[in-house]
């Protein structure tokens, strides 16, 4: 069942809600054999021009990666070994990240929906105000921290031709895929250097 259509540059697309007799994708990249975490297919779309029609979808493979970063703009924090109390010190802290995505396409496109933090493709902005608690009898470090998540990993078209039943997979010019700055989430790290009386 064909849902929309669309013409672009002459080309007559149209978006179908149902999959066709693709080869079923897993987390092997079929040209090379690597594996991968997670796979994401896109809907189903369309071509039709004079008499050549196919069915075609973009399968995305990757793996996800947890980073954490130093907010390098703003100082440390050092705890000292007679200092206590749930108000030693503090930041206040307005950051702008910008994600970088590289991919072929939109994420959209791909099946991949990433709005955690900020929209795709926009910048990620943090603005808070976070106290630092001292705790008697340490001396410590307090480093201010980013934690988020990539993903990384490739894209590749699958093709289906209905009059011969022939699925094909195709590698893509640009076959990268990455994503950054999902899920991200202030961390107030402390780090003990040494305990005292």
């Amino acid at each position: 069942m064909i849902k929309s259509c669309w013409l672009y540059f002459g080309l007559f697309f149209c978006w179908s809600s149902f999959a066709q007799d693709f080869t079923e994708p897993d987390q092997t990249n079929p040209f090379t054999g690597e594996q991968f975490e997670s796979v994401v297919v896109s809907p189903t779309y369309y071509h039709s021009r004079f008499r050549t029609q196919y069915y075609y979808r973009y399968v995305t493979l990757y793996n996800e990666v947890e980073v954490q970063e130093v907010i390098d703009e703003y100082p440390r924090i050092k705890e000292f070994c007679h200092e206590f109390g749930n108000r030693f010190a503090a930041w206040s802290i307005e950051k702008v990240f910008t994600r970088n995505i590289s991919s072929s396409f939109g994420l959209n496109l791909l099946g991949i929906d990433i709005s955690v933090g900020g929209s795709s493709g926009q910048d990620v902005v943090f603005a808070f105000e976070r106290w630092i608690i001292a705790e008697a009898g340490i001396e410590a470090i307090h480093t201010p921290m980013i934690y988020h998540t990539e993903r990384r990993g490739i894209t590749y078209q699958q093709t289906f031709y209905p009059k011969t039943g022939r699925s094909v997979n195709t590698k893509l010019n640009k076959e990268e895929f990455f994503v950054d700055y999902i899920d991200p989430m202030f961390v107030a790290h402390r780090e003990v250097t040494d305990e005292c009386n």
